[in-house]
């Protein structure tokens, strides 16, 4: 439990695969002038870091990436009195015990040995390519303000191949992250722990209708099909205009995809292209989000000079997102209305993050807003 008195609280996250070296200290909005908010600095790289990376919360010293985030908690991050369940093991109906949180906790050994989290990697048949990965989910329980909820850190399955993702609509890789999603969906709300709200958040690497986007941007354009001299398999696909000197407009690999104008993903931050952004609707039902209004977060180019630049790997999509149960909706629709209190964006729209940008949600909750007849006050701003 945080303390009765009204308080401002942000939950700050790693977004998975970050691995740029420190940002600028204002990326986050952040200086040592900023209100005095507690802050708790996580960073959840479980799932696709190496097995020996740093667990919840805190940072190791390993790499360059986790010395910026322990610099950016020594320059900015205040001491934090919350609660946490200390374990998400322990079986149905043993004792369900939180933990204090006061100042700073960092835990430098495997996840594994970590009793407050719950990890688990998607079984092994789900792996498109028959090798075991290390995607999969973590979950931790907190209680701020007398409610408590689940974080889940989740990462999903990328796409192999931008030929094979142009085949069909949806593509094969769609299917394989609906089924993965499902499974860690039926996971959380099973019957080992008390259902409460949850939040589900990190790489999600949900894809455009990778053949409905290059027939939207292509539409006049003629296709060329390249094929491998020996195996007689496509290998390259390149979109011309009709006239205009056959203009190349795309061109498309296994790992390629150069349009000729990446404005199309930046103008009014990308949002016409949201109608074939469609994997999440196939959880209507069980997931929530609020609406999209920052570019797609994903691939942005390596180069720390190049911080607005997408690569030409991929076709930017909105792979990064902060998805929330019914229940959860709920905490946040009864934030108060007198101002705006939510936030759903990125971080450092300018700044070199590396491949991925990170995403946020910002909202205000009241103490006990998740029991009944809750009195409603401000307290608290999660993110």
């Amino acid at each position: 439990m945080i303390s009765h008195r009204p308080c401002c609280l942000r939950i700050l996250y790693r977004v998975l695969n970050t691995s740029t070296d420190f940002p600028p200290r204002d990326f986050l909005g952040m200086s040592r002038d900023t209100p005095s908010w507690p802050v708790v600095c996580l960073k959840l790289t479980t799932v696709a870091d190496t097995p020996h990376s740093s667990t919840s919360p805190g940072m190791s010293g390993d790499g360059g990436g986790d010395r910026a985030w322990a610099r950016l908690w020594q320059d900015y991050m205040l001491p934090l009195e919350a609660a946490r369940w200390p374990s998400m093991t322990s079986l149905p109906g043993a004792a369900k015990k939180y933990k204090k949180v006061t100042g700073k906790e960092i835990y430098s050994d495997t996840l594994e040995s970590t009793p407050m989290l719950e990890k688990e990697k998607f079984p092994q048949d789900y792996f498109p390519e028959c090798k075991w990965s290390r995607k999969g989910f973590v979950r931790t329980r907190w209680c701020v303000a007398d409610c408590a909820f689940d974080l889940v850190n989740i990462h999903l399955f990328h796409d192999a191949s931008n030929l094979v993702a142009w085949e069909t609509s949806p593509s094969v890789y769609s299917g394989i992250r609906h089924k993965a999603l499902g499974y860690v969906l039926d996971r959380i709300i099973d019957q080992r722990f008390e259902k409460v709200s949850y939040f589900v958040f990190g790489d999600f690497n949900f894809r455009l209708d990778s053949k409905s986007v290059v027939e939207t941007l292509c539409t006049k354009a003629t296709m060329q099909t390249v094929r491998a001299a020996d195996t007689n398999e496509v290998v390259k696909l390149i979109f011309r205009e009709s006239d205009n000197d056959r203009k190349v407009m795309l061109q498309l690999e296994k790992k390629l995809f150069h349009y000729f104008n990446q404005e199309v993903f930046r103008d009014n931050n990308g949002t016409a292209l949201l109608e074939f952004d469609k994997e999440l609707s196939v959880f209507k039902d069980r997931l929530y989000e609020l609406d999209i209004s920052f570019p797609p977060s994903y691939p942005y180019s390596e180069d720390s000079g190049q911080g607005r630049q997408y690569m030409n790997t991929r076709c930017p999509a909105w792979c990064d997102r902060v998805l929330m149960s019914p229940s959860a909706r709920e905490l946040i629709l009864k934030s108060e209305s007198e101002e705006k209190v939510v936030t759903y964006d990125h971080i450092g729209p300018n700044v070199c993050m590396g491949d991925h940008k990170p995403v946020f949600l910002a909202f205000r909750i009241a103490p006990g807003a998740g029991k009944p007849h809750a009195h409603v006050h401000k307290c608290c701003v999660v993110q």
